[in-house]
């Protein structure tokens, strides 16, 4: 987010600054969108922002060569080529990638994005209820009322802020006005890499907000400060206002008081999404790092509940029960993370030492044997099977 935002300032200044110093701005918007596309896969969109930008505020003004663009567009490859290499290694890894993240139909996946997308705006104007991990319902049928109405609504608001931007630029409007509508694309194109056709195993996460909610800023803060200028509402907005900042401000502290205790986050979560196995899952290891295995045990329990074919929960259950002693259920635990996942080295190193405390020699020795061959250098693996 930080270097797609540094490339738009760069841009506009490129933009509106005479030579020489303008190309320095150019060259530094391109080193920060190379910067953007190597951190992250959503700057993928950043050339499309450029070039809104171009036709919404610098079309007019003056002539505009757009082969500038071009190089933008040109470090997007950037974010594909990351996933692919020559190699028969890197092929195989790309190929464990895609299995990672195409969790769902892309069908299914753009139906269930619509309800999201509503509620990613529901967010910006009211952020209650957060949370890390979201149970989300995923939607298989386009028919569906809860993927018609989103639709809708979002089809109406592009149709919307496409004819604003037009009537802005043929009828001489203020030009500043045609913020509010790019501000609503922008957060369209910001949101089409991980809310369109890709899937990826979350539905929904609130840090995918961030760079929307940069664009809708920019609305938001044109409103306000047309509205403050009009003597009536000058007085009514700014109150407004603080009562908001000191609302979410209140809120904010709140929210950050809860990170500080991942315990508290975790519980949090569970009361908000109690069908969720995610954030069972990781308020065990927040027991587990804190010796607190009995805890862990029961939280890893139910998640096995939720999720019985997860290798990660046993795992886990096994560790728990090895560190109070319970070798018998150790190995157990072992044994079915196992039957889930044969290729995890660790879970082989572990399985092995709850047998040589069992007294177990030749299976442990065994056990070592497979988990060395799976991760030959592992250092923890090595001090286990020594």
């Amino acid at each position: 987010t930080l270097f797609y935002l540094l490339t738009v300032l760069f841009y506009i200044r490129f933009r509106t600054k005479e030579p020489p110093i303008k190309w320095w701005f150019y060259g530094l918007a391109l080193l920060s969108s190379t910067f953007a596309m190597l951190s992250k896969e959503i700057a993928f969109t950043l050339p499309v922002v450029l070039v809104l930008m171009e036709y919404v505020f610098f079309k007019d003004r003056r002539n505009f060569n757009w082969w500038m663009v071009l190089p933008f567009f040109l470090t997007a490859l950037l974010v594909p080529l990351q996933h692919i290499s020559f190699s028969s290694e890197g092929i195989l890894r790309a190929t464990e990638v895609r299995a990672q993240w195409f969790t769902w139909p892309r069908d299914v996946y753009f139906y269930t994005e619509m309800s999201v997308l509503l509620k990613y705006w529901a967010l910006i104007f009211w952020p209650s209820g957060l949370r890390f991990y979201y149970g989300w319902p995923e939607e298989r049928s386009p028919l569906s009322p809860t993927v018609i109405g989103p639709a809708l609504f979002h089809l109406v608001l592009i149709s919307l802020s496409i004819w604003a931007i037009y009537i802005i630029k043929k009828r001489s409007f203020q030009k500043e006005w045609a913020i509010v509508p790019f501000s609503i694309l922008w957060f369209y194109i910001a949101l089409s890499v991980e809310s369109s056709f890709i899937p990826i195993p979350d539905f929904i996460f609130e840090h995918r907000l961030y760079l929307p909610l940069a664009g809708v800023s920019m609305g938001l803060g044109l409103l306000l400060t047309k509205a403050s200028r009009i003597k009536r509402l000058k007085y009514p907005v700014w109150a407004l206002v603080m009562v908001v900042l000191v609302i979410m401000g209140w809120k904010t502290y709140e929210r950050n008081t809860l990170w500080a205790n991942d315990i508290a986050f975790w519980k949090d979560n569970i009361k908000k999404e109690f069908d969720h196995v995610a954030p069972y899952f990781q308020l065990g290891i927040a027991y587990q790092q804190r010796g607190m295995h009995r805890e862990a045990i029961e939280t890893f329990n139910i998640a096995a509940q939720l999720r019985p074919d997860y290798y990660a929960i046993y795992e886990l259950l096994g560790v728990s029960y090895e560190r109070m002693n319970f070798l018998y259920d150790a190995v157990k635990q072992y044994e079915k993370a196992l039957s889930l996942e044969q290729k995890k080295a660790i879970i082989w190193a572990y399985y092995a030492r709850a047998l040589r405390k069992l007294g177990r020699t030749l299976d442990a020795v065994q056990a070592c044997r497979r988990a060395l061959i799976l991760s030959p250098v592992d250092p923890e693996i090595r001090m286990i099977c020594r």
